[in-house]
């Protein structure tokens, strides 16, 4: 079983009542749900955090493609270890949640 293809799908979810803390202040969230796909034919869900912005969290699970396709979903660690985390910026959002899709895939 292998990695045939990922899509990136950006979702805005507004929320019901506004979310106000010392940290946040908004009326939804807007992150980026992955979804991958195995050569036999299972799927896997993850979501990706938001970054700065969704523009961002998108293009680097865009940059981190090349790393997962091809590969069984149960090599993350091989994967992360080839240059994953090199894109450190996205590192707690993309690719934790890429890796979850991936692990979802292979189950």
């Amino acid at each position: 079983m292998k990695i045939a293809k990922l899509e990136f799908i950006p979702a805005s979810i507004p929320y019901t009542h506004r979310e106000a803390s010392s940290l946040v202040n908004r009326d939804g969230v807007t992150d980026v749900v992955v979804k991958a796909s195995t050569d036999d034919g299972l799927l896997g869900w993850g979501e990706s955090s938001s970054g700065a912005n969704v523009e961002s969290v998108l293009e680097a699970l865009k940059a981190m493609a090349p790393f997962v396709i091809g590969r069984s979903p149960w090599e993350s660690e091989v994967a992360a270890a080839d240059g994953l985390f090199c894109l450190s910026r996205h590192r707690h959002g993309a690719v934790g949640h890429l890796r979850q899709g991936l692990w979802r895939a292979s189950l």
